[in-house]
C-alpha cells in the first residue's frame, strides 16, 4: 500500500503551531538541516534603549533551543550554524489608563530579526525572517515587571526557533515534519 502525504491547510497548520506555542509544548521533529548537529547563538544586537534586553532575548533562545529541538547548543565559533540577529524593537506602553490617570496595563512588543548561517559554508540556512511578540501587562495582578519581560523574551524565543526549525511545507498543505509533546 502506497503512503499518501497528509495535506493540511495553511490556516489549519497555523492554528495547530499558535495551540502548541500557547500550550507551551513543543518539540520539532527531525533535524530539517543536514550536517548541522550543533548551533550556537551569537548575543543579539541591541537596537531599542532598553539595557540587556539583549541578552536577555539570547539566553532565552539558547533556552528554547536546547528543550524544543535534536540540535545541541554550542559556542559560536564550535558551532556547525550560527544563529544571528538583532532586536529590533522592545517597547512597554501604557495600555490602559483608569480614572485616576493610572496605568493599570502595559503591552510589552518586541521584535527580532535573525538568520541562521552555516558555519562551514557560510551559506544562508534560514532568513533573514522577522518576528514579534507582544503581550498585555496587567499591573494589578502583582507580577514583577522584570518576570513579565523575561515571559515576553522566552515566547518570542520559542517562536524563532519554530520558525527555524520546523520546515515550512515544500507544496502548499503538505506537512514534512511535526510538532511532538
Amino acid at each position: 500500500m502506497k503512503a499518501s502525504a497528509v495535506r493540511i491547510h495553511p490556516p489549519v497548520l497555523l492554528a495547530i503551531i499558535a495551540v502548541a506555542l500557547a500550550a507551551g509544548c513543543y518539540r520539532v521533529a527531525g533535524k530539517p538541516y543536514e550536517n548541522i548537529d550543533t548551533v550556537g547563538v551569537k548575543v543579539f544586537v541591541n537596537r531599542t534603549l532598553y539595557r540587556d534586553v539583549d541578552f536577555q532575548l539570547t539566553d532565552a533562545i539558547r533556552r528554547e533551543l536546547s528543550a524544543g529541538t535534536f540540535y545541541s547548543v554550542a559556542a559560536p565559533r564550535d558551532a556547525d550554524a550560527v544563529l544571528e540577529g538583532e532586536l529590533t524593537d522592545y517597547r512597554e506602553l501604557a495600555e490602559v489608563i483608569d480614572e485616576d490617570q493610572a496605568v493599570t496595563a502595559r503591552r510589552l512588543v518586541a521584535s527580532a530579526r535573525y538568520s541562521l548561517i552555516d558555519n562551514h559554508t557560510g551559506e544562508v540556512l534560514a532568513g533573514p525572517r522577522n518576528a514579534q511578540w507582544n503581550e498585555l501587562y496587567r499591573t494589578r495582578t502583582g507580577l514583577p515587571l522584570d518576570e513579565v519581560r523575561q515571559e515576553v523574551f522566552r515566547k518570542l524565543a520559542r517562536k524563532i526557533v519554530i520558525q527555524v526549525f520546523m520546515p515550512w511545507p515544500e507544496k502548499e498543505g503538505q506537512v514534512s515534519s511535526s510538532i511532538q509533546e
